[in-house]
């Protein structure tokens, strides 16, 4: 089992984790558009191999699928192989102390995109349903080398609290690479371009979400997706958009 503590901290992130008695520092990192991490290597090479190895494909009965016009990806959070799930608790036993993890994933685990599948820009959902903990922080873990020209890439967008303004960062996947950053009113991410990679390959991640104790109210039970600008005219998408979360 793996075992953590937080080192050094600079607003909700750590900035580096002992993880077995091993200094893991990021790789990268900036507080800019938001706090944001991202570390490579920092799981054993043989946990990932067999995570890799008991991900089910794209054919699995039990994926929950979204197809909608914002988002064409496949999740799960219940029905999780073993291999996958020793990752899913190492990160979660990364989770410093003045955060709460969440055994039951709560929206996390394991998800996929096919080729062709992205993920609008938009701001995650801010309360816990069960607990109404406010989430706080995003652990995305990549299963896979992706080339470049497929795409993929974790965006972060810069803006503000009703709108975002331009891409600031890309995370491409790379097998065994975390990307960790805070949730709050401003952190835009997604996968706003379709993925283009080869035929049945899945672009596939574990992830857990970190939570603070919180007693006011929800502000976005659900994720508000927003347009990116010079975004083409869509009102399908529109309205999608405003049925979700209301009028932007």
């Amino acid at each position: 089992m793996t075992s953590s503590t937080q080192l050094e901290s600079q607003m909700i992130l750590p900035t580096a984790f002992d993880v077995n008695g091993l200094l893991v520092e990021p790789t990268r990192a900036s507080e800019i558009p938001f706090s944001w991490r991202a570390y490579d290597n920092i799981f054993d090479k043989k946990m990932i191999e067999a995570a890799q190895k008991a991900f089910p494909p794209d054919s699995w009965g039990e994926w929950l699928r979204y197809d909608s016009p914002g988002e064409r990806k496949i999740t799960n959070n219940k029905h999780i192989p073993k291999a996958c799930r020793d990752v899913l608790e190492a990160m979660n036993a990364l989770c410093p102390v003045w955060l709460v993890s969440d055994p039951d994933l709560y929206a996390g685990g394991m998800h996929a995109m096919p080729s062709g599948g992205w993920l609008d820009v938009h701001l995650d959902c801010d309360r816990h349903p069960v607990t109404g903990n406010r989430r706080a922080a995003n652990a995305v873990l990549f299963l896979d080398d992706f080339d470049p020209s497929w795409g993929g890439e974790l965006e972060f967008w810069s803006g503000d609290t009703e709108k975002v303004e331009s891409c600031a960062v890309k995370i491409l996947p790379a097998a065994g690479r975390m990307a960790l950053f805070e949730t709050n009113d401003y952190s835009y991410h997604g996968i706003s371009q379709p993925i283009k990679a080869p035929p049945g390959v899945l672009r596939r991640t574990l992830a857990v979400y970190w939570w603070e104790p919180c007693d006011g109210p929800f502000l976005r039970p659900r994720a508000k997706f927003v347009p990116t600008p010079g975004e083409k005219a869509d009102p399908v998408k529109d309205r999608w958009r405003e049925e979700r979360c209301g009028k932007m």
